[in-house]
Protein backbone atom coordinates (compact mmCIF):
# COMPACT_ATOMS: atom_id res chain seq x y z
CA UNK A 1 0.00 0.00 0.00
CA UNK A 2 2.66 2.54 0.81
CA UNK A 3 4.11 2.15 -2.68
CA UNK A 4 0.75 2.90 -4.32
CA UNK A 5 0.34 6.02 -2.14
CA UNK A 6 3.82 7.15 -3.07
CA UNK A 7 3.06 6.67 -6.75
CA UNK A 8 -0.25 8.52 -6.42
CA UNK A 9 1.42 11.34 -4.47
CA UNK A 10 4.19 11.58 -7.07
CA UNK A 11 1.60 11.67 -9.89
CA UNK A 12 -0.38 14.46 -8.19
CA UNK A 13 2.81 16.43 -7.60
CA UNK A 14 3.79 16.16 -11.27
CA UNK A 15 0.29 17.23 -12.38
CA UNK A 16 0.26 20.24 -10.05
CA UNK A 17 3.74 21.35 -11.11
CA UNK A 18 2.89 21.06 -14.78
CA UNK A 19 -0.40 22.90 -14.26
CA UNK A 20 1.31 25.84 -12.53
CA UNK A 21 4.21 26.10 -14.94
CA UNK A 22 2.15 25.77 -18.13
CA UNK A 23 -0.61 28.21 -17.22
CA UNK A 24 -0.16 31.78 -18.32
CA UNK A 25 -2.30 34.81 -17.87
CA UNK A 26 -4.96 35.63 -20.45
CA UNK A 27 -3.10 38.80 -21.44
CA UNK A 28 0.03 36.83 -22.29
CA UNK A 29 -1.99 34.35 -24.35
CA UNK A 30 -3.84 37.09 -26.26
CA UNK A 31 -0.72 39.12 -27.01
CA UNK A 32 1.07 36.00 -28.13
CA UNK A 33 -1.71 35.00 -30.54
CA UNK A 34 -2.31 38.52 -31.90
CA UNK A 35 1.30 39.58 -32.38
CA UNK A 36 2.22 37.22 -35.22
CA UNK A 37 -0.92 38.04 -37.21
CA UNK A 38 -0.37 41.78 -36.78
CA UNK A 39 3.24 41.41 -37.90
CA UNK A 40 2.10 39.32 -40.82
CA UNK A 41 -0.43 41.99 -41.83
CA UNK A 42 2.15 44.76 -41.43
CA UNK A 43 4.65 42.87 -43.54
CA UNK A 44 2.01 42.23 -46.18
CA UNK A 45 0.98 45.90 -46.26
CA UNK A 46 4.61 47.05 -46.45
CA UNK A 47 5.23 44.63 -49.31
CA UNK A 48 2.19 45.93 -51.19
CA UNK A 49 3.30 49.54 -50.62
CA UNK A 50 6.79 48.73 -51.86
CA UNK A 51 5.41 47.05 -54.98
CA UNK A 52 3.17 50.08 -55.66
CA UNK A 53 5.97 52.59 -55.06
CA UNK A 54 8.37 50.67 -57.28
CA UNK A 55 5.85 50.43 -60.12
CA UNK A 56 4.95 54.12 -59.65
CA UNK A 57 8.62 55.13 -59.84
CA UNK A 58 9.25 52.91 -62.87
CA UNK A 59 6.20 54.32 -64.64
CA UNK A 60 7.22 57.95 -64.08
CA UNK A 61 10.83 57.27 -65.03
CA UNK A 62 9.51 55.80 -68.27
CA UNK A 63 7.30 58.88 -68.80
CA UNK A 64 10.25 61.23 -68.27
CA UNK A 65 12.37 59.17 -70.67
CA UNK A 66 9.60 59.25 -73.30
CA UNK A 67 9.25 63.01 -72.93
CA UNK A 68 13.00 63.46 -73.50
CA UNK A 69 12.95 61.14 -76.53
CA UNK A 70 9.99 62.96 -78.07
CA UNK A 71 11.79 66.26 -77.60
CA UNK A 72 9.01 67.93 -75.63
CA UNK A 73 9.86 71.56 -75.17
CA UNK A 74 9.32 73.10 -71.78
CA UNK A 75 8.45 76.74 -71.36
CA UNK A 76 7.96 78.58 -68.10
CA UNK A 77 4.64 80.20 -67.43
CA UNK A 78 4.68 83.72 -65.94
CA UNK A 79 4.29 83.29 -62.19
CA UNK A 80 4.97 79.69 -61.31
CA UNK A 81 7.67 77.64 -59.71
CA UNK A 82 7.60 74.63 -62.05
CA UNK A 83 7.93 74.28 -65.79
CA UNK A 84 4.97 73.62 -68.04
CA UNK A 85 5.37 71.63 -71.29
CA UNK A 86 4.50 73.52 -74.45
CA UNK A 87 1.93 70.85 -75.35
CA UNK A 88 0.07 71.49 -72.06
CA UNK A 89 -0.09 75.21 -72.80
CA UNK A 90 -1.43 74.48 -76.28
CA UNK A 91 -4.13 72.17 -74.87
CA UNK A 92 -5.05 74.84 -72.30
CA UNK A 93 -5.31 77.50 -75.03
CA UNK A 94 -7.71 75.24 -76.95
CA UNK A 95 -9.78 74.56 -73.83
CA UNK A 96 -10.05 78.26 -73.02
CA UNK A 97 -11.02 79.13 -76.59
CA UNK A 98 -13.54 76.35 -77.29
CA UNK A 99 -14.46 75.15 -73.76
CA UNK A 100 -13.82 71.53 -74.77
CA UNK A 101 -10.89 69.16 -75.23
CA UNK A 102 -9.06 69.15 -78.56
CA UNK A 103 -9.99 66.45 -81.06
CA UNK A 104 -8.65 63.08 -79.88
CA UNK A 105 -8.13 64.17 -76.26
CA UNK A 106 -10.05 63.16 -73.14
CA UNK A 107 -11.27 65.84 -70.79
CA UNK A 108 -13.97 67.96 -69.26
CA UNK A 109 -14.86 65.59 -66.43
CA UNK A 110 -15.48 66.93 -62.96
CA UNK A 111 -12.43 66.94 -60.69
CA UNK A 112 -13.35 66.58 -57.00
CA UNK A 113 -10.24 68.05 -55.31
CA UNK A 114 -10.86 65.60 -52.46
CA UNK A 115 -7.25 65.79 -51.30
CA UNK A 116 -7.56 69.57 -50.99
CA UNK A 117 -4.42 70.38 -52.99
CA UNK A 118 -6.23 73.17 -54.83
CA UNK A 119 -8.13 76.14 -53.33
CA UNK A 120 -11.58 75.29 -52.01
CA UNK A 121 -12.99 78.80 -52.42
CA UNK A 122 -12.49 81.60 -54.90
CA UNK A 123 -10.96 84.91 -53.85
CA UNK A 124 -14.51 86.24 -53.42
CA UNK A 125 -15.36 83.30 -51.12
CA UNK A 126 -17.52 81.40 -53.61
CA UNK A 127 -17.39 77.70 -54.38
CA UNK A 128 -14.98 76.54 -57.09
CA UNK A 129 -15.81 73.75 -59.53
CA UNK A 130 -12.93 71.94 -61.23
CA UNK A 131 -12.62 70.03 -64.50
CA UNK A 132 -9.74 67.79 -65.55
CA UNK A 133 -8.19 67.41 -68.99
CA UNK A 134 -5.56 65.09 -70.47
CA UNK A 135 -2.38 66.67 -71.82
CA UNK A 136 -1.65 63.74 -74.15
CA UNK A 137 -4.02 62.55 -76.90
CA UNK A 138 -5.91 59.31 -76.36
CA UNK A 139 -4.45 56.31 -78.18
CA UNK A 140 -6.31 52.99 -78.15
CA UNK A 141 -4.50 50.29 -76.17
CA UNK A 142 -2.11 52.76 -74.56
CA UNK A 143 -2.00 54.37 -71.13
CA UNK A 144 -3.06 58.04 -71.10
CA UNK A 145 -0.12 59.03 -68.92
CA UNK A 146 -0.06 60.98 -65.67
CA UNK A 147 -0.02 64.53 -67.02
CA UNK A 148 -3.25 66.48 -66.53
CA UNK A 149 -4.59 70.00 -66.64
CA UNK A 150 -7.17 71.12 -64.11
CA UNK A 151 -9.27 74.20 -64.83
CA UNK A 152 -11.44 76.02 -62.32
CA UNK A 153 -14.74 77.85 -62.60
CA UNK A 154 -12.98 81.09 -61.60
CA UNK A 155 -10.70 80.98 -64.66
CA UNK A 156 -7.50 79.61 -63.14
CA UNK A 157 -5.64 76.51 -64.36
CA UNK A 158 -3.10 74.05 -62.93
CA UNK A 159 -0.76 71.50 -64.46
CA UNK A 160 0.15 68.21 -62.77
CA UNK A 161 2.92 65.92 -63.97
CA UNK A 162 2.26 63.21 -61.38
CA UNK A 163 -1.49 62.55 -61.63
CA UNK A 164 -2.82 65.05 -59.06
CA UNK A 165 -0.12 64.69 -56.41
CA UNK A 166 1.45 68.09 -57.05
CA UNK A 167 0.18 71.08 -59.01
CA UNK A 168 1.74 74.10 -60.70
CA UNK A 169 -0.55 77.04 -61.34
CA UNK A 170 -0.51 78.37 -64.89
CA UNK A 171 -0.77 82.15 -65.15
Amino acid sequence: MPKSFARLFYLLLVLLCSAFTCCKSEEQNQSRTQEPSRNWQDRRARKADDRYNNSFDKYHAKERKNAKQQGDEYRSSKAQTGRIPQKALEVLAHIRQYNRAPEGYVGGRRFGNFEGHLPRQSLEGGRIDYREWDVNPRVNGRNRGAERLVTSSDGRAWYTLDHYNTFTEIK
